[in-house]
């Protein structure tokens, strides 16, 4: 059975937790560990591991937001990929938060980048698993993403003020250059790729 485990101030679980979240992401796309930590410690957000009875399958990082649940961060560990376990996350969240809307963002998928194959496969598992775009790009320093959600969609206002409250009001104002609104996306009909509009 699939448990989602909050990590609060259980040492062995955290060491989990990082080690997988250090290896998982790319260093310009985590967020300092001390942070989610912190705010996993409030009602605003949860850092959890994900287990299979008592084996270690992965980890999220929720933020929640008025009726929005942000799902920032999901990880499998290595030796649990390619087991079904990234699907049973996303179903075991929808079941969760059935009445809320589900959102999160996956690096832009353009043709040409040093990873689009990666990024085409995640934007895919993602849509095979009921999320669908919400139209536009979001440019986290020099990170361009795209928002997918389950339910109703998000406007990017409405993220905007969701990550400035996990920021903080101070630390907000000094990151909004960071965080835009990258434009709206149109379909590229032979690919299913996204551009800014």
């Amino acid at each position: 059975m699939l448990r989602f485990v909050n990590a609060r101030n259980d040492k062995k679980k955290l060491k989990e937790i990082k080690e997988l979240y250090d290896t998982a992401f790319p260093k310009e796309e985590r967020m300092p560990f001390w942070l989610l930590r912190k705010n996993g410690r409030k009602s605003i957000a949860d850092l959890m591991g994900v287990y299979d009875n008592e084996e270690f399958v992965g980890m999220i990082h929720l933020v929640y937001y008025e009726d929005i649940v942000y799902l920032f961060f999901l990880a499998v560990s290595p030796e649990a990929r390619g087991q079904g376990y990234g699907s049973r996350i996303i179903q075991a969240l929808h079941r969760r938060f059935p009445s809320r809307r589900i959102i999160l963002n996956i690096e832009q998928v353009v043709e040409g980048c040093d990873s689009y194959e990666e990024r085409r496969k995640r934007k895919e598992f993602y849509l095979r698993n009921g999320l669908k775009e919400a139209g536009y790009l979001t440019k986290e320093f020099d990170v361009v993403y795209e928002m997918l959600y389950l339910g109703k969609t998000v406007s990017f206002d409405e993220y905007w003020a969701m990550m400035s409250r996990y920021f903080g009001k101070i630390a907000a104002k000094v990151m909004k250059k960071w965080f835009t609104y990258h434009g709206e996306c149109e379909k590229l009909p032979e690919s299913g790729n996204t551009k800014v509009l």
